[in-house]
């Protein structure tokens, strides 16, 4: 008689940051060192893990500081650093976005830490909530749902801070376009609402 005997090596323990909350069809992961996997709700989100969805998927991730992130359909992002301790409140995170659309909801982490990397933009989180598309191409558009959050290219020569209501482009050779007005809630097609 065999005995199944499961063994979670004590580097995916430690690097957990979050947990899969929703799926809807093909969502998958790949942790640092461990083949790619399906991801179902309750599987846990490791650091340097890359994550993706297929057409008509989507998938939703809460992290230990309450951060949620969501996938829409055809994404990709690699959770690039997420460190949080509870009990201070301290900690920092990049999240890589290449491909796709993403609904941000900013946790408890200190706003100044957290940052969104794209092909032509980098993301600065001065709270809460925006839908952020990052074409195939490389463009990233930044809708604000609610807070505020600052929008630069890669190099940092171009900068603007959007608000609520607001949308803005940046283009893959990195030009940050002009502030227009943006969307009041997010997008159905992202496939959960919360």
């Amino acid at each position: 008689i065999g005995v199944a005997v499961t063994i979670v090596p004590e580097a995916a323990q430690a690097d957990l940051v979050g947990l899969v909350k929703k799926v809807r069809n093909d969502a998958f992961g790949t942790p640092p060192g461990i083949a790619r996997e399906r991801k179902f709700v309750r599987f846990p989100v490791a650091q340097d893990e890359l994550l993706e969805t297929h057409n008509e998927a989507a998938m939703l991730i809460e992290f230990l500081d309450k951060t949620v992130l969501t996938l829409g359909a055809d994404a990709r992002l690699i959770v690039d650093t997420y460190v949080y301790d509870p009990k201070s409140g301290d900690g920092s995170s990049v999240f890589k976005l290449t491909v796709g659309t993403f609904r941000f909801i900013s946790g408890k982490m200190p706003y100044g830490d957290v940052r969104i990397l794209t092909p032509s933009a980098i993301l600065g989180i001065r709270g809460s909530e925006a839908v952020i598309s990052v074409s195939p191409e490389g463009e990233t558009t930044v809708n604000v749902i609610s807070g505020e959050f600052e929008v630069s290219n890669v190099d940092g020569s171009e900068q603007t801070i959007i608000s609520p209501a607001q949308a803005v482009s940046v283009s893959p050779a990195g030009v940050v376009g002009a502030v227009s007005p943006g969307v009041t809630s997010p997008p159905d097609d992202l496939g959960f609402t919360s």
